[in-house]
């Protein structure tokens, strides 16, 4: 048998297994991907607006769409988002939070000090050019 025909075989054959594995891999992994991110929580499937779709188009009975209708406002009464005032107060307390984070203030005789409660710079001293000479 010719032995380039041999090294031909040789290489080829686990070149062609070793790309199969990568394909294989490649359609798993994608695969489980997918599987993952359709696995949601708090994904809403449907809306109202669905329910009231369905309805008309004769999928749902009235019983059926206002069990669902029933079971979604219950849903969203449970977990209701946060009202505008709720909303306002959390950005003024993060505010706050940050205004008492800030560097103290500090008359214009006084030097800065580093301190770590601080985080301040002390003040630049002016840089004398070199004397030539």
């Amino acid at each position: 048998m010719d032995p380039s025909l041999t090294l031909f075989r040789g290489i080829i054959v686990p070149a062609i297994g070793l790309i199969a594995i990568i394909v294989v891999g490649w359609f798993a992994i994608t695969g489980i991907r997918r599987w993952m991110r359709s696995g949601d929580e708090g994904a809403v499937p449907f809306t109202l607006d669905d329910l009231r779709r369905m309805r008309r188009e004769g999928q749902l009975t009235d019983e059926e769409y206002e069990t669902a209708r029933a079971a979604m406002i219950g849903e969203a009464r449970k977990n209701p988002p946060p009202s505008v005032a709720e909303i306002k107060r959390r950005v003024q307390a993060g505010a706050n939070a940050t205004a008492q984070r800030s560097a103290p203030p500090t008359t214009p005789d006084s030097p800065l000090r580093i301190t770590p409660e601080n985080g301040t710079q002390p003040p630049k001293s002016p840089k004398r050019p070199p004397q030539l000479g």
